[in-house]
């Protein structure tokens, strides 16, 4: 009788012991972000050995491994990484024609990446359980950003960039840019 009042003692123990469902949910996102810092790492290893013959073709590359990653873990990227990786694809075409150079898109990328990396805390936390409302509302917001803030953003006036709020075809992405 000692012997399965210990046994379940112990296993209740154990029971009380393991992660919380809170801390799973951590780990889990901890794990996919390290998932992503890797693919970007080998990403601008590819770039600084030049493996990519233009610019356009290497954020393309960028944008497709984080999508495998995001996939591997049944998800996908949210609507404001989304624009900010149609938006890299659309200036980086710019600078392979040599209308814009890669340090003034950078800049202009990282501006708009500051803004949304900014909001995107907010945002998530307004729908916390819901995702396709998280998303929704993420891409509204995106459309007001954008539509307010273009011009700011453009890399040159003759070949302004356009982006719009459709799933993309192929990608499946809520933001295209050109």
């Amino acid at each position: 009788m000692r012997a399965w009042a210990c046994a379940i003692l112990i296993a209740v123990a154990v029971t009380a012991c393991g992660p919380t469902v809170y801390e799973q949910r951590t780990a889990r996102i901890q794990a996919l972000q390290l998932d992503l810092d890797a693919a970007l790492e080998r990403w601008r290893a590819e770039v600084s050995l030049r493996r990519f013959p233009t610019s356009a073709e290497a954020a393309r590359d960028l944008a497709a491994r984080y999508a495998d990653v995001y996939a591997r873990w049944g998800l996908r990227a949210d609507p404001l990484t989304q624009a900010a990786l149609a938006y890299a694809a659309a200036l980086a075409a710019r600078v392979d024609r040599r209308e814009i150079s890669s340090e003034d898109a950078n800049a202009l990328l990282g501006k708009m990446r500051a803004d949304l990396d900014r909001e995107r805390p907010t945002l998530a936390a307004r729908h916390p359980a819901n995702q396709a409302e998280r998303d929704a509302a993420m891409l509204a917001w995106w459309t007001e950003y954008w539509t307010a803030r273009q011009h700011a953003y453009q890399a040159v006036d003759r070949d302004p960039v356009s982006c719009r709020t459709a799933p993309a075809p192929g990608t499946g992405s809520a933001v295209a840019c050109f």
